[in-house]
């Protein structure tokens, strides 16, 4: 601070002797004072008055303590409260990328869900038309078959009438025609069963099978081995391997 320029005081009196012992800026706030000026503060007052700062290797350390916060310990605080806590919604109008990724692969998998379902579909159609067509194709083969088989049938249906008619008269020798028509009827019936796929099951004297012959009774008898069938009881058929019906056969003991 400077220090103005007062006038001495007159020599030799008692105020100029108690100026010279007092400090400059004691006098020089004596004489504000008397002369209505600001007061003078003292160098100490000046410097009590002013704040304190602390050094910087005094802040450094306070900041390392955690006491005084330091210019980069505000920035990282910024920092962590810009980051949304966990748990916490994401703002609105700006859904986050892996949200946006599940509701592009759910809208994927849905589409393909309705394509699956639209093939299905359509092969459950299709397969039910094949089963109508295979029905239909079925059933005429069965009407071809059996109008086959009946066109043969008639000739022989034929032929019965002639014998019932040649029974009917009276005339010599009708009854050994009437034998002969009968059994010449029979050998075509078979004939026309023949070529339909239907032959007769073996049985008297063949070896018992289940599978192709069923035992009405058991006897003890010298004809045939044991196991072995001594009677038929009923013709049995087969028609192309498969049995239609099984012999009734009587078996030895």
């Amino acid at each position: 601070m400077s220090r103005k320029a007062h006038p001495d005081p007159p020599s030799g009196s008692a105020s100029a002797k108690d100026d010279a012992s007092m400090p400059d800026w004691f006098v020089e706030a004596e004489e504000a004072e008397k002369s209505g000026k600001t007061r003078v503060v003292s160098p100490e007052e000046e410097a009590a008055a002013e704040p304190s700062s602390p050094a910087p290797d005094q802040e450094i350390a306070a900041s390392q303590a955690g006491e005084v916060p330091s210019e980069a310990d505000g920035a990282v605080e910024e920092a962590l409260e810009e980051i949304p806590a966990a748990g916490e919604p994401p703002a609105a109008g700006e859904p986050p990328a892996a949200e946006e990724a599940e509701e592009e692969d759910a809208a994927l998998w849905k589409r393909r869900a309705e394509e699956n379902r639209e093939k299905w579909m359509r092969a459950m159609a299709e397969l039910e038309n094949f089963r109508k067509r295979s029905r239909r194709e079925i059933e005429s083969s069965i009407n071809f078959a059996n109008a086959n088989l009946l066109r043969e049938l008639l000739d022989v249906l034929d032929d019965f009438e002639r014998a019932q008619d040649a029974a009917n008269e009276d005339e010599e020798g009708s009854k050994e025609a009437y034998r002969e028509g009968i059994r010449l009827i029979y050998q075509r019936f078979v004939e026309v069963l023949r070529k339909s796929g239907l032959e007769r099951i073996p049985a008297k004297g063949e070896v018992f099978d289940p599978n192709l012959h069923e035992a009405v009774s058991q006897i003890e008898t010298d004809e045939v081995e044991s196991g072995h069938i001594a009677h038929v009881v009923q013709q049995g058929y087969r028609l192309k391997g498969m049995v239609l019906r099984p012999a009734k056969v009587v078996v030895a003991k």
